[in-house]
């Protein structure tokens, strides 16, 4: 086939709780799911439904001694999607994960290599399987901007990064208030950042970052909500892959797997829902239906990059990244009110300094102002924040802090 495949998302039905992938999309068993992953080393960031996807995901790869016949109790038992939900019954050695393991081993076989294109020899080489908390898109700012964070120096250790988040943000949590940085913002920076480090670096240029978009409660109004940034976000990665194209540069790093939609069957009316343990979280066959539609998602992938074939959005002209589901959802109600802007213009270059980062370079901000910043955005000590500071146009040694 030399045309790309439209997103996984699109034309997937349901039978029952049964996700049933669109035509040219397949459905593995557990044997085709361990001999695709094993040659990957995974990073998972996000929320509590992420360590839930975490543990059903490991669940599958580690079920080696039946695997035409994987059982309910190790991909959804409590002491698989709960792991270490107090951080009392896995600790991780790892400072600032969540968890941390290494990929199951298997013996190889001659039948598949998963569509790595890869072989190994004997016993598979180990690779790690982690998990990154994070709740709310304000830590994914810190956490993806900063070249010297966790998150950045680890990368080389991953070939596979995927975000897991969103009932923090769609239920307006007030860990995650906006403030005077929206959402909309908050999304950019994190997405400028990523397209930054798949693109900039090249040992880290070989790390797939795959964005799940978000679900919701059994609830129009969340829907809606969730919607307006699957459609942005999905907007985002496309112009940028549609840019690259018409570069006649690679495929990008950096994608996503419209997860949310293909779920909105199965999320509302309640009656309907796919329900986890609470509201916010999503029952094992949500979590199943995401591992299907991840292997579809890089398979395809995989073969675009290999064959050079021109992206499905490219190829289709198509203007919002699906046929029925996309559109400018941010563009208007609940979800504009959702989507909050920062209203640059309309601030003074102080107030500016509070969530612009390239504003602290600037010598018309005071070093006081950009100490608040710091503090306030990466929660960081003041002694850390000063050394930092001394380095900026106005805090050197001809502008001091006011004395205290």
């Amino acid at each position: 086939m030399s045309e790309a495949l439209p997103p996984v998302h699109i034309n997937s039905s349901w039978m029952g709780n049964q996700w049933i992938p669109p035509p040219g999309y397949k459905t593995y068993s557990a044997r085709k799911i361990q001999d695709f992953f094993r040659h990957e080393s995974i990073l998972i960031v996000g929320d509590s439904t992420a360590r839930r996807m975490y543990g059903t995901l490991y669940g599958i790869l580690n079920a080696t001694t039946d695997t035409d016949n994987v059982q309910e109790q190790q991909i959804n038992g409590d002491n698989v999607i709960d792991v270490n939900k107090n951080n009392e019954t896995e600790p991780c050695k790892k400072e600032g994960f969540a968890l941390c393991r290494e990929m199951p081993s298997y013996q190889d076989d001659d039948n598949d290599d998963g569509g790595n294109n890869t072989k190994k020899n004997n016993l598979f080489t180990k690779h790690n399987y982690d998990q990154i908390r994070q709740v709310c898109l304000s830590d994914l700012v810190n956490m993806t901007e900063d070249a010297n964070s966790l998150f950045r120096r680890s990368l080389q250790n991953y070939s596979l990064v995927v975000f897991i988040m969103g009932p923090w943000e769609v239920g307006d949590m007030s860990e995650c208030g906006s403030g005077l940085y929206g959402r909309k913002n908050q999304t950019d920076d994190i997405f400028r950042a990523l397209f930054d480090a798949s693109s900039n670096d090249q040992t880290r240029s070989r790390t797939e970052f795959v964005w799940r978009t978000w679900g919701s409660t059994a609830s129009l109004v969340d829907w809606n909500k969730a919607k307006s940034h699957n459609d942005y976000t999905k907007l985002l990665i496309d112009n940028r892959e549609m840019e690259r194209h018409h570069r006649g540069l690679p495929m990008g790093n950096v994608s996503y797997i419209d997860w949310g939609q293909a779920m909105r069957p199965r999320l509302f009316p309640e009656e309907q829902r796919i329900s986890g343990d609470m509201l916010v979280h999503y029952g094992l066959e949500a979590r199943l239906a995401f591992v299907q539609m991840l292997l579809n998602h890089l398979k395809e992938r995989r073969r675009q990059r290999q064959f050079n074939i021109e992206p499905w959005r490219a190829n289709n002209n198509h203007k919002n990244g699906s046929n029925s589901d996309a559109g400018a959802g941010f563009g208007g109600g609940t979800a504009k009110r959702f989507m909050t802007l920062t209203p640059h213009s309309n601030l003074s270059a102080e107030e500016k300094a509070m969530f612009c980062g390239e504003c602290l370079w600037s010598r018309t901000i005071t070093c006081e102002t950009r100490k608040t910043y710091l503090r306030f955005r990466y929660k960081s000590p003041e002694k850390s924040v000063v050394s930092i500071l001394l380095s900026t146009p106005a805090c050197n040694r001809a502008h001091k802090f006011p004395a205290r």
